[in-house]
């Protein structure tokens, strides 16, 4: 933008009109106010603040085209307090082992290999789908309150990985970046009455309300919000039980509050059992979900190869260790973090 069209920009405000021929006044009763509405005017802006407030409102309409704020809760009802009466009296986890056990049979019946992928078509017109997509309405009575922090870690776990695949089933397979993005801000249940779309589940309950790393860095939940309190302590591990329906995922599984920290453990290691470590290139390359997360389990690199160690089979711990000490060694300095591509394809 020059510097004649951001202050034309900016003297429309200030009641000039501009035109190709000069700047002509504009009445105050043709702006439609009278002296005593009118407002002070305001400083004069130089050409890059005029450029920095034209491109800021810019990407607040595109972040607000990519991110519509309509839900689509899947267990929607007509009269939610009616629901909730009908499960008046059955305690939270009663219903909670009630949808689980649902959510169990869907992953008998679609859930290929070791949970690498799903077969979404065959499920959708399975029993145990249409017998789920009944039960997740008993949602509407859970208050995930009444569970501790590690039966409430796991319920809301299972029901993430749930939703992702109702959601795929109902709403279709996102492909592109912006569909996707869609897909995890609006796809949602209603839990004990209030509203959970897949980024406040990951985000806000189980990654203890940190923020998202894409497209803009905010937290889900305010310090006013009630859904706050659903928050679980960050556990890193959380990372890689988390399905979000893509192909570079972790593999889907079904977490039990009784051995989740035992569970939690073994998805971790699942997942990094395939590290590449690339001795002449003194690398080692891991997930995106590292680089993405980077916070969540270090500080810097250094200290996310330390973290990651205990969990690598014990020939990639020898490698690992070799390789770092041959680097130190010979002056060839620390061991580089390099992070693969990953594949957003659906699982299926």
């Amino acid at each position: 933008m020059s510097g004649n069209a951001a202050r034309a920009m900016l003297n429309v405000r200030a009641g000039v009109k501009s035109t190709n021929e000069g700047e002509s006044r504009t009445s105050e009763k043709e702006m439609g106010v009278t002296k005593m509405q009118r407002l002070p005017e305001s400083p004069a802006l130089s050409t890059a603040q005029a450029m920095a407030l034209t491109c800021g409102r810019t990407y607040r309409k595109a972040i607000k085209g990519i991110f519509d704020n309509r839900e689509l809760v899947l267990n929607e009802v007509v009269d939610g307090e009616l629901v909730q009466g009908t499960f008046k009296g059955l305690s939270s986890e009663v219903l909670s082992q009630k949808i689980l056990s649902s959510v169990r049979a869907v992953y008998g019946m679609g859930l290929m290999g070791d949970g690498e992928a799903v077969n979404y078509e065959e499920l959708r017109t399975s029993p145990e789908f249409q017998a789920f997509q009944a039960d997740v309405q008993m949602l509407w009575g859970v208050d995930p309150m009444e569970m501790d922090v590690r039966a409430r870690k796991a319920f809301f776990l299972n029901i993430y990985n749930a939703l992702v695949i109702h959601g795929i089933i109902v709403g279709g397979k996102p492909e592109t970046a912006t569909e996707r993005m869609h897909f995890y801000s609006r796809t949602a249940y209603a839990i004990g009455g209030r509203v959970y779309t897949l980024n406040d589940i990951e985000h806000g309950v189980l990654r203890s309300n940190r923020m998202s790393w894409q497209p803009i860095p905010v937290k889900p939940f305010s310090e006013y919000d009630t859904r706050l309190k659903c928050a679980v302590p960050l556990d890193p591990r959380v990372h890689f039980a988390l399905n979000c329906g893509a192909k570079g995922c972790p593999n889907l599984r079904f977490y039990e509050s009784e051995n989740l920290d035992e569970a939690l453990d073994l998805a971790t290691r699942a997942f990094l059992r395939d590290v590449y470590i690339d001795e002449a290139q003194g690398m080692v390359v891991i997930s995106s979900i590292f680089s993405w997360y980077l916070g969540d389990f270090a500080a810097d690199h250094q200290e996310l190869l330390r973290w990651i160690f205990p969990f690598l089979t014990a020939e990639n711990q020898r490698r690992l260790s070799a390789l770092s000490e041959f680097m130190a060694k010979n002056g060839y300095g620390e061991v580089i973090v390099g992070f693969g591509t990953y594949d957003w394809s659906v699982n299926e």
